[in-house]
């Protein structure tokens, strides 16, 4: 045996030691869990190989070298339940994995932004093609939600079955086939309809999947998470003019090849990026942040199991939550203030952005390339919020809550500036040109909330609710994004469409809101709120 041989004692510290490096982990040669009888983790299924004499012996159990090409003197080999696997820190700056599945998460948020603002360029080409009323069309909103709905209670299974890998390749594809069938101009709008459920639900796992990851980085997390939606809004702010473009001179449903592309792209980088994330790492590190948790306590032992591990199999409590079931998480103050503040401020958003296009075509001048223009402004000053501000959140602020409630409250005074402006019967160009400044500024305050929000939430939950309970706070506040802009369709076909600004706004004051409840609710977290 070599010195890499740990007894249950010294294997207990290097777990918490690995968790803190960066838990995420890789399986080299087997992805199934093996244990002894009694499931406990001990020297005989437990190794830390960070030796060349421990590398051998990783070799003769896999078959394989624990070599890598990516950044090796920062990888360790944890031999845990028959699977070697294999950790990292999470930074960037030491391990460039890091950096490629970064640059995965990067360009599927190119596809999310594009995916929410087409439906609402797309307004005028579907129901002309159609032949459908704008409520009718609104009902895409649905089908989306219902998946988003799905993938929150989904995402934890998904990882332990699959891995962060398994789940990030799952979601991708199935967005880009489904797009695909978008592309192709179906026959039915039912078709046409249902087909946005897949991609809802597609866009549920990869939103929670790359939130986390990025929440959970050791250095620059917050500005990360600030860029990764702001290329989010890049993506949304170039889809009004461009399908605007297409629809004129070409046919609309070529647009969806853009959103294929970039599905691609992203699969193909990363199934090198994420080539160590296995079943086996996920569940590994769930257990272990469990375990440090417990131990902050002192209620457990890293080796007291209730639950017998069969070799082969997995520990069937952590199929259905690492603690707790999804709806059990939502007792939880901050995922249930999480995902409400997060139903509110994407419904907002969404509701905004799908709407704003119809409404200056329909109450301020015909002309669509301009009325394209002043749409892209609201998420121009998105993408300006969230590259620009999350650096004076670190610079200027205690911390991520309390840049929120200033920048929740510079947004609600912008908003009603719009909603007063709109009342101002007008198509020249100067109004144009004016009302746009505003909904661009208003978007530099709005955009920042909700990857704050997300940080704000990392910091205060435990590690082990990082996935499932932020993905399901994420996927359930998801739901926003299709339910109100719906709700807000309603309102306009009822009133008119002259109310959407008003309607909208209603929807940031009560965000406004939730926020300022979070210290009431979430208690003994003095240093983050």
């Amino acid at each position: 045996m070599s010195d890499g041989q740990l007894d249950s004692t010294d294997g207990h510290k290097n777990a918490d030691e690995t968790a803190r490096i960066g838990i995420d982990t890789r399986s080299v040669g087997d992805d199934s869990i093996s244990g002894n009888d009694d499931g406990d983790v001990d020297s005989e299924n437990f190794l830390m190989l960070d030796d060349p004499e421990s590398n051998e012996a990783s070799q003769d159990m896999t078959g394989e070298t624990s070599e890598t090409t990516f950044s090796s003197e920062f990888m360790k080999d944890v031999y845990w339940h028959g699977s070697v696997i294999k950790i990292y820190p999470l930074d960037y700056q030491k391990v460039t994995l890091i950096k490629l599945q970064l640059a995965a998460c990067f360009t599927i948020f190119l596809v999310f932004g594009m995916n929410d603002q087409a439906t609402g360029s797309l307004m005028p080409s579907l129901t002309d093609h159609y032949k459908v009323s704008k409520e009718v069309v609104s009902r895409i909103f649905i089908s989306q939600m219902t998946g988003y709905t799905l993938a929150s209670f989904s995402n934890h299974k998904i990882h332990v079955l699959l891995g962060q890998r398994g789940a990030f390749l799952l979601g991708a594809s199935i967005a880009m086939i489904f797009q695909g069938v978008l592309a192709l101009k179906p026959s039915s709008f039912n078709i046409y309809i249902l087909s946005y459920f897949p991609v809802g639900f597609a866009l549920g796992i990869l939103d929670a999947l790359c939130n986390v990851l990025i929440g959970s980085l050791e250095v620059n997390n917050n500005e990360l998470l600030g860029a990764l939606h702001g290329i989010y809004g890049v993506a949304a702010m170039s889809t009004a003019p461009i399908v605007t473009y297409i629809s004129i001179n070409h046919s609309w449903n070529l647009f969806f090849y853009l959103p294929i592309a970039l599905a691609l792209v992203s699969i193909v980088i990363a199934i090198p990026a994420f080539r160590y994330e296995t079943p086996a790492k996920y569940i590994y590190s769930t257990s272990i942040s469990d375990q440090e948790e417990n131990d902050t306590s002192g209620t457990s032992n890293f080796n007291d199991r209730s639950t017998e591990m069969v070799d082969g199999s997995y520990d069937s409590s952590l199929l259905t939550g690492s603690a707790s079931s999804s709806l059990e998480y939502l007792r939880n103050p901050m995922i249930i203030l999480y995902s409400v503040f997060l139903f509110l401020y994407l419904g907002a958003e969404i509701s905004t952005a799908s709407w704003l296009y119809t409404y200056l075509l329909e109450t301020k001048a015909y002309e669509r390339f301009r009325m394209s223009f002043v749409t892209s402004c609201f998420w121009s000053g998105l993408t300006v919020g969230r590259f620009i501000l999350s650096f004076f959140t670190k610079k200027y602020f205690k911390n991520a809550y309390r840049a929120n409630m200033h920048y929740a409250s510079l947004t609600l005074v912008l908003f009603t500036c719009f909603v007063l402006l709109g009342l101002i019967n007008s198509s020249s160009l100067l109004y144009s040109i004016v009302i746009g400044s505003v909904i661009f500024a208003t978007g530099v305050f709005f955009g920042p909330l909700f990857p704050n929000a997300s940080l704000v939430a990392l910091q205060v939950l435990p590690k082990s609710l990082h996935i499932s309970g932020v993905g399901t706070a994420i996927a359930l506040g998801g739901c926003g994004a299709a339910i109100l802009p719906y709700l807000v369709g309603l309102g306009i076909n009822g009133l008119g469409i002259a109310f959407m600004p008003l309607l909208c706004w209603l929807l940031v004051c009560l965000q406004t809101l939730v926020w300022d409840l979070y210290p009431s609710f979430i208690k003994n977290q003095e240093d983050n709120l």
